[in-house]
């Protein structure tokens, strides 16, 4: 009989085999493979890198050519460590992946297992608050090149009633197959076992505040926008309501990078996003599951290139990288702010009316209508947004969740940026600007600030711009959200206490906290980058 019939004939077994029996078949294959009725198919295998890499998407093109190569990662990130975080009492899913480079010519079984002589000098999770779905067997068909994948769920609470104490836990886990090798067959989860110490209010819903903000990542944990509160009082100081606030999160810094060989525009996460996304079930999962929206913020990269200069095909190309990376992360969207894009060098096109609009209306097409598009209205990119002639017949705005003011700076009175009530004394005139086509003015946030400000700041013309009616929705943008640290804004007051009191036109009065949920003490220093 020849080697491939008794190949075929052991996997035929072993696939139809009743699961108490899986490891037997598994070592009777293995047998088989020492006996010599197989050859090494794995010569050498590079490990799959994601899709994405610090610059944009790039298809394997030699990828049917390349030897037999399966790797073994979680759903959200290629990093053979795992970070994830858990409350006492709640449990998680993390999704792990089986993915070949190319068609199976022969069906592969997997076993997913946890291998506890990995863990030295550190706490292994205990058995009981653990388990893999379908007995952690994946099977990968032939004729196919798809994915397997199983799910890991940890609980803090095993079958029997026990709590898992807080800290942190190791969980070590291994993919095998009986033939074939598997690229970094190991990752190791890291648990962090959180306790409850405080109960976090929900976030607002009424229509009187909805409030976007923006974190820079080279210094800040994103989770910090968690602990942010808002109370709300009456003219007698009794409470209206206390939420939490921060509706959209915008993280930056991502860019528009260039490569000069392949004449691309590449989306650049940058060191410190592609760590977050990496991590998402550690520092991101949470925030989106407070109920708040989380965007990547794209800005320009001083590279010549951005939104405004663009080729269509370059667009589709960076269209395609923005995607890969909202749907591979689960992020809820994208705000596009064009600036420093350093347009004008050498050798690169000149700015023109129509890319940023196709861009725009392409990135609706393609991310469809569940995931948020915004944009940071700001200088000559998009100051001809109202004219649908000069924008080759798109109304911008048809394609647009939210708009609001990119002129944001804390060395100048507060700018109201109001497209609707040009003229006001109230509305800036140093930064004019015109409605853009198609989007309602309940879409359009006026007001955008920096998170600490001195005393003479503008608030006065924002409760006049109020008390006169040109205030058309609830929208207020917030750049850069920190926590206390020991600079010059020590001891300054935050900006949401104050300014959502003047959008309110002194009606009310607003506390604004940085709870702790994290850590007892004052919240210096709090939930600084620490990666």
């Amino acid at each position: 009989m020849k080697k491939t019939n008794v190949i075929m004939n052991i996997r035929s077994v072993i696939l139809s085999a009743p699961s108490v029996i899986l490891s037997a078949a598994k070592n009777l294959f293995l047998l088989a493979v020492i006996a010599g009725l197989t050859g090494n198919l794995l010569a050498s295998c590079d490990k799959l890198e994601d899709a994405v890499s610090h610059g944009g998407f790039q298809p394997d093109e030699e990828q049917l050519e390349s030897p037999l190569c399966i790797s073994f990662r979680t759903e959200n990130t290629v990093e053979r460590t795992v970070k994830s975080a858990v409350q006492r009492g709640e449990s998680l899913n993390i999704a792990l992946q089986i993915i070949p480079n190319q068609e199976l010519k022969v069906s592969e079984l997997v076993t997913i297992s946890v291998d506890e002589t990995l863990v030295s000098g550190k706490r292994l999770l205990p058995k009981s608050f653990y388990s893999f779905d379908d007995g952690g067997i994946i099977i990968l068909p032939s004729g196919k090149q798809s994915t397997g994948s199983i799910n890991l769920t940890i609980s803090t609470i095993s079958a029997t009633g026990e709590y898992l104490e807080s800290g942190i836990y190791c969980l070590p886990i291994v993919a095998n197959t009986a033939a074939q090798s598997i690229v970094d067959n190991t990752l190791m989860i890291e648990l962090n076992v959180l306790d409850i110490t405080f109960d976090r209010p929900a976030l607002y819903s009424g229509e009187d505040c909805f409030t976007v903000f923006y974190l820079n990542t080279s210094q800040f944990d994103p989770r910090l926008v968690t602990d942010f509160v808002v109370a709300k009082m009456n003219s007698m100081f009794e409470p209206i309501w206390e939420n939490a606030i921060g509706h959209i999160l915008n993280l930056r810094t991502v860019t528009v990078d260039w490569d000069e060989n392949s004449k691309r525009a590449v989306l650049n996460l940058g060191p410190d996003m592609r760590y977050l996304c990496d991590h998402y079930e550690l520092y991101l999962k949470p925030i989106q599951d407070t109920g708040r929206k989380l965007c990547i913020c794209i800005e320009g990269g001083n590279k010549g290139i951005g939104f405004s200069n663009m080729s269509e095909a370059q667009i589709s190309d960076f269209v395609s990288q923005i995607k890969h990376i909202i749907e591979q992360y689960g992020f809820d969207g994208v705000n596009l702010w064009d600036k420093n894009s350093g347009y004008g060098k050498d050798g690169m096109p000149p700015m023109n009316t129509t890319s940023y609009p196709i861009l725009i209306k392409k990135l609706r097409e393609e991310l469809g209508t569940n995931k948020l598009i915004t944009i940071a209205d700001y200088a000559e990119p998009t100051e001809y947004f109202w004219d649908t002639e000069a924008t080759g017949g798109i109304e911008v705005g048809q394609y647009l969740d939210y708009a609001w003011s990119g002129y944001v700076n804390g060395n100048e009175p507060i700018q109201i940026i109001d497209p609707y009530h040009q003229g006001s004394e109230f509305v800036s005139t140093r930064y004019p600007r015109k409605p853009i086509a198609g989007l309602s003015p309940n879409k359009y946030g006026c007001v955008h600030t920096t998170w600490y400000r001195w005393e003479d700041c503008g608030y006065d013309a924002v409760s006049r711009w109020v008390e006169n009616g040109f205030r058309q929705n609830s929208i207020s943008v917030y750049y850069d959200i920190r926590s206390n640290l020991q600079d010059k804004y020590e001891g300054q007051i935050y900006t949401p206490q104050e300014l959502l009191q003047y959008l309110e036109a002194n009606t009310y009065t607003y506390m604004f906290a940085i709870k702790n949920f994290r850590t007892e003490g004052s919240g210096y220093g709090k939930w600084l980058k620490e990666w």
